[in-house]
């Protein structure tokens, strides 16, 4: 027990060493780092864009929401001389969506006007 004592006290610089902390954290910093963007990416804090898209490329502004979440419908601007027929899936206007629970990916909902 006395040799670690006197061990310790007759380098007392060497406790501390700022490299054996420096690379500590660029070992911590490489290992946690692809673990944190996984959970950020896939994990329940991951969050899904829905985008509504008008006439001539303009938008609305889109709703961040997670999977699963109700997906509420903004009211479509009037635009003047046509008629709001209703919010579609694909940009030919073949497919009416039909609300259901946010899927797992970004989706896009284009507005058809008559």
């Amino acid at each position: 027990m006395n040799n670690n004592l006197v061990f310790l006290t007759e380098n007392p610089e060497n406790i501390y060493n700022a490299t054996w902390y420096i690379v500590m954290v660029i070992f911590l910093i490489i290992f946690l780092s692809p673990w944190v963007f996984i959970i950020l990416k896939f994990g329940v804090y991951r969050k899904l864009r829905v985008r509504f898209i008008l006439e001539e490329g303009k938008e609305l502004e889109p709703l961040y929401l997670k999977k699963g979440a109700e997906i509420v419908l903004p009211i479509a601007p009037v635009v003047v001389g046509k008629k709001f027929i209703g919010w579609y899936i694909d940009p030919e206007f073949t497919e009416e969506y039909i609300p259901v629970p946010m899927p797992n990916n970004n989706i896009k909902l284009y507005a058809k006007y008559e």
